[in-house]
């Protein structure tokens, strides 16, 4: 199925991903994130909070009249598609960037499966008239995200504390997390009380056991 493109006009507001919940990678995440404050206290208003831990598939743009509609056209595709699928858990190993911005957790194996759902999802959000945003499918676990800066000087500081401890990306293992799950979760609405993104949906898939 060929992709179709649409120019991004909106502020994307929701997002598609399958929740990090296993205990061992978060525990992982967070000695690594504590590691590296040790070296360099500078990143501590880089690190990403394990609450929020997950890996995104798809972010768009919903307009308020037509949050329904777009939970139900995600449902349609699950029900369509993967309702009786199972997938090959995520394997986290090593670190990877975006630029001096982000750093994040790479997964190794599992792609396949994230692959197919980025594409059905994106390809069928769009085929209903929703804009979906960003450019192609880099599947990632945040650790450190630095935030926008305005003023250039501001940019540079913050450009030098991540290239000052990540010029050298190390090989950790984070451990692997069963694809169980696909969640709908909002960007601007109010976080749960454990720190997670605020759920509209979420879909039940079918991990295959090792």
């Amino acid at each position: 199925m060929i992709k179709v493109k649409m120019a991004r006009k909106n502020k994307p507001n929701f997002f598609l991903a399958i929740p990090v919940a296993n205990s061992d990678v978060k525990e992982n995440i967070e000695q690594l994130q504590q590691d590296y404050l040790a070296k360099d206290d500078r990143l501590k208003e880089f690190v990403v909070p394990v609450a929020t831990a997950h890996v995104t598939l798809v972010v768009f743009h919903v307009e308020e009249q037509r949050l329904e509609e777009s939970k139900r056209v995600v449902r349609a595709i699950y029900d369509e598609c993967f309702v009786d699928k199972n997938f090959e858990n995520i394997v986290f190993r090593g670190l990877g960037k975006f630029g001096s911005k982000v750093i994040y957790a790479k997964p190794v194996e599992g792609l396949a499966g994230l692959n197919v759902l980025n594409e059905s999802f994106t390809n069928g959000l769009i085929e209903n008239g929703f804009e979906v945003c960003g450019d192609g499918f880099n599947p990632h676990l945040t650790i450190f995200k630095g935030k926008r800066q305005r003023g250039r000087k501001e940019k540079k500081v913050k450009m030098k504390v991540m290239l000052d401890n990540f010029s050298e990306l190390s090989d950790h293992n984070f451990g692997e997390q069963e694809v169980n799950y696909i969640q709908f979760l909002s960007m601007d609405k109010k976080k749960d009380e454990n720190g997670y993104y605020f759920c509209e949906d979420s879909y039940k898939l079918l991990a295959k056991n090792p």
